[in-house]
């Protein structure tokens, strides 16, 4: 009778097969590695497999593997998770791959590796976040129970509050309630955000009588209010946006002071101005009405115009450089048959470009003179107002040894597009001792379409090297999907690599070139 191998050996053969695989793959890299597409293609193949195969080797923790074997595999889980190791989405979808496995590993044996005075990995807490993830839902199930052990596990936690398996969200929502019993727990909750946001707009965790997303939402309002001092920016405000409160606005406030992201602040200021106690103290209203983004202060202004309508020196918002508060005004003030474009008329400068928004060409002799003293108001009024020199005014102010005033009709050349490719190309080469300019004008080529100046900047990109890595930019990020082109385009563009490919254009990128036009 043929010896049949014990499960011990069947778990070293997974291993053994692992690292044959991984060896063979990393000593082909080294002979056959090339610093060119291929090469790269070939790096990205091994991190493939590194990431394709662990799913397999983890299922020799099923087969009786000894202490070697589970510590092998556990820092094989460390360094296929790098620093990913509270990613919960990563850790399922690394998962999905994994063999069913009808049984359940020796969790007895895991627990051996918690015997290790400060080990490195945790013990056996990478494991059983993966287990967590596994295929077989009573596998997570038992790992989930087993996350009391360890710390920061959270994230996980709650992402299999919306496990498919009820068993599971049972379990996930018993260990939840004892986990956050912890000190340490509503500063960790704070950072598991995008996880009780992947719950609250999943459907399953809400099936369970005993889940409350209102309880959740609490805890995370309470934690939040307790650490607001320590928050970084960008932080998703559902928990308060869901329910309001006005003892919260205090909080709301604070973070509004602390957050950067314009979007953001927009959002506390909006659930400020709806939860605070009325009137709003003056002393806040000027806070949201001198902030920095125009975003925060257009909230302000209309939150203010409907309770108490256009207020004294309203008409001052026509002098703001935002174009979105100056129309907002407009309109405003329009609704009182209040002549904006007469007022903007006797209160220039400072009213100019309400004016260009606003007035005629028969208001371009009253701004002309003032290109000497304040040259980029002026310049843009007068381009909107559509002066007959606009392109030429253009020109000469890219020109310019003021830096404000070349970047202002850069952006206006872009606007207008007065310079057609004969002239762009023309421009480029006579301001060949300018390289800042000279990119402003290969930028300009491309304002209607890269494809149609594809071999101009081929050919650019060998002609000037110290632009070299710009015009490189320009031409990669269009070339991640297919495009289909004129014959005689597509001819011109693969002469122009013929004769450039040693002079600016890496291999690849001629190779990516005829692939996404072909």
């Amino acid at each position: 009778m043929e010896n049949v191998p014990k499960k011990t050996s069947y778990a070293k053969h997974i291993i053994k097969c692992y690292k044959d695989d991984l060896k063979y793959r990393i000593s082909k890299k080294l002979m056959n590695y090339l610093p060119d597409l291929e090469g790269r293609m070939q790096w990205y193949a091994d991190t493939l497999l590194k990431y394709s195969s662990f799913p397999l080797l983890y299922s020799a923790l099923f087969y009786d593997p000894d202490i070697d074997d589970i510590r092998y595999i556990r820092d094989t889980a460390s360094n296929v998770l790098s620093f990913n190791l509270d990613n919960a989405f990563l850790v399922n979808a690394l998962m999905k791959k994994a063999p069913f496995e009808s049984g359940s590993p020796d969790f007895d044996e895991w627990d051996k590796l918690n015997t290790v005075p400060k080990d490195y990995y945790g013990g056996d807490r990478l494991l059983l976040i993966l287990g967590s993830a596994h295929p077989n839902g009573h596998v997570r199930e038992q790992c989930l129970r087993r996350f009391l052990k360890h710390s920061t596990m959270l994230n996980h936690i709650i992402y299999r509050l919306n496990d498919n398996v009820h068993a599971v969200r049972r379990a996930a929502g018993e260990v939840l309630v004892e986990y956050l019993k912890r000190p340490d727990a509503h500063r960790e909750l704070i950072r598991a955000i995008p996880y009780i946001e992947y719950v609250r707009r999943g459907e399953r965790a809400h099936r369970d009588a005993a889940f409350s997303m209102n309880e959740l939402d609490s805890l995370l309002r309470k934690a939040i209010a307790e650490n607001k001092l320590k928050l970084r920016g960008g932080i998703c405000y559902n928990a308060f946006t869901l329910h309001h409160d006005a003892s919260q606005c205090d909080t709301l406030l604070e973070l509004f002071r602390k957050e950067n992201n314009g979007e953001q602040r927009v959002l506390l200021e909006r659930l400020y101005l709806q939860t605070a106690p009325q009137p709003i103290s003056c002393e806040v209203m000027n806070i949201f009405m001198k902030d920095e983004y125009e975003g925060v202060r257009r909230t302000v202004y209309a939150y203010r115009i409907q309770r108490e309508g256009i207020w004294e020196g309203f008409e001052k918002l026509l002098c703001s450089k935002s174009r979105r508060i100056r129309k907002f005004a407009e309109q405003q003030l329009d609704k009182k048959c209040f002549d904006v474009a007469e007022y903007c008329r006797n209160h220039l400068p400072e009213t100019m470009l309400a004016l260009s928004d606003t007035g005629t060409k028969e208001d371009i002799p009253i701004i002309r003179p003032y290109l000497d003293t304040h040259p980029c108001e002026a310049l843009t009024a007068l381009v909107r107002l559509k002066a007959e020199d606009s392109s030429k005014l253009i020109y000469d102010n890219m020109h310019s040894d003021d830096p404000a005033v070349a970047r202002t009709a850069y952006h206006l050349a872009r606007g207008l597009k007065c310079f057609d490719t004969k002239q762009l190309l023309s421009m480029i080469r006579n301001d060949n001792s300018v390289p800042v300019l000279q990119w402003r004008e290969i930028s300009l080529l491309t304002k209607d379409s890269v494809w149609q100046v594809m071999p101009h900047l081929i050919r650019l990109a060998g002609e000037y090297p110290r632009l070299n890595r710009n015009i490189l930019y320009l031409i990669k990020k269009n070339l991640h999907t297919k495009v289909k082109l004129p014959a005689d385009l597509k001819n011109e563009i693969q002469q122009a690599l013929r004769n450039r490919i040693q002079k600016g254009i890496p291999c690849e990128v001629n190779n990516c070139i005829f692939y996404v036009m072909n």
